[in-house]
């Protein structure tokens, strides 16, 4: 019994050890001591309207090493020479330089060749000022090709906005986006030296199950009755008697 046990337990701390082991390696590697950048395209938005506004978006910075997590988003247009603006600022102030205006609400954002969204058509018959020339913005950019933001580690409510710098009706964008991970070196080394202090105990428990020797198997008991026992019955002197030779015989 104690030799099975020990294959087993061998067994499943490798089926454990070996993925975190070569997980833990890839990552350290991959990440080279460094904080990498995770990211790339996530979608496109088309509005018929002046802009594509995000849905109200609670932002806390309140949790530890935020400042070492980077979040970049990023937008450019379908056309090479079209500038376009891309900004966020408070959730009032962007509603009201948008009131009476129509425009996209994206409600909900997924990823693939089109954002996944649920889009809310909000209509209206004005035409907003030039966003670049509002100062409410928390952080904005604009100009022809891809434009960028990352984000202020500031706490609050706010909404992006993403539309042509000209404020023209008829929004068509690509949407970036990328997150630099902290540490991530070394959680993949932490993760490596687990594993394979794993793998170690394992081939261990698999050596010392393969070597040790399997019990003697156990003779069957006679039903109903005891295991004879070496002695037993007790032989009295002289019995069984001895064979005594016929006369003339040898």
């Amino acid at each position: 019994m104690k030799r099975v046990v020990l294959i087993v337990l061998g067994v499943v701390l490798l089926l454990f050890g070996t993925p975190m082991l070569i997980g833990g390696t890839v990552l350290a590697a991959w990440a080279g001591g460094d904080d990498p950048t995770i990211g790339g395209r996530i979608g496109s938005v088309e509005s018929g309207g002046y802009a594509v506004v995000s849905d109200q978006v609670d932002v806390s910075w309140e949790w530890p090493l935020a400042d070492r997590w980077d979040i970049t988003l990023g937008v450019d247009s379908d056309s090479s020479d079209q500038p376009v603006f891309f900004g966020y600022g408070p959730t009032e102030a962007v509603d009201a330089y948008l009131a009476g205006s129509p425009y996209t609400l994206v409600v909900s954002i997924g990823t693939g060749d089109q954002v996944r969204a649920d889009d809310v058509e909000i209509p209206g018959t004005e035409a907003p000022e030039p966003p670049g020339e509002q100062d409410f913005w928390t952080q904005q950019t604009s100009g022809v090709g891809r434009q960028s933001l990352v984000l202020d580690p500031r706490s609050g409510d706010f909404r992006f906005v993403a539309m042509n710098a000209d404020a023209s009706q008829g929004v068509s964008l690509r949407v970036y986006g990328s997150l630099q991970v902290p540490f991530l070196g070394p959680v993949g080394v932490g993760v490596a030296v687990f594993g394979g202090l794993l793998v170690v105990l394992g081939i261990v428990l698999l050596v010392l199950g393969i070597r040790s020797k399997p019990a003697p198997p156990q003779q069957p008991a006679y039903a109903g009755y005891p295991q004879p026992q070496p002695g037993y019955p007790p032989q009295q002197p002289g019995y069984p008697p001895q064979q005594q030779p016929y006369p003339g015989s040898a």
